[in-house]
């Protein structure tokens, strides 16, 4: 199966909160999933058909630590090899509202990983 890599990293200011919730949206008809770990350590994401959830918390606040994100998007979309994925990450100083978006080949698919560094 033919992939094409998506990476990026993006700095996100959390101040003195304890939890963030993520919501991921698979879009252009296409299928996958997602995994996610907080400094290394698996987060649990709650797969809601194209629509994925997580929510991390930690007691002793979040500030300084890494949160990675992989989706897999598989080309099942015969009308198209276009693949998108949204972040909608809350909890911090601010809403980021993200949409990263590839072509996959025909019939392969998308790996996009994204590293939120926690500030």
């Amino acid at each position: 199966m033919s992939e094409i890599f998506f990476t990026d990293t993006i700095l996100y200011p959390v101040g003195s909160s304890v939890e963030l919730r993520l919501v991921i949206t698979i879009g252009e008809g296409q299928a996958g999933s997602s995994d996610a770990t907080l400094d290394g350590a698996t987060v649990d994401v709650h797969d809601q058909g194209n629509d994925q959830e997580l929510v991390v918390r930690c007691p002793g606040g979040m500030r300084q630590r890494v949160m990675t994100v992989q989706t897999r998007v598989r080309d099942v979309n015969p009308a198209t090899d276009r693949t998108s994925v949204r972040h909608q990450l809350r909890g911090g100083e601010a809403l980021s509202d993200r949409t990263f978006k590839v072509s996959a080949p025909t019939g392969g698919r998308a790996i996009y990983t994204v590293a939120y560094v926690l500030l």
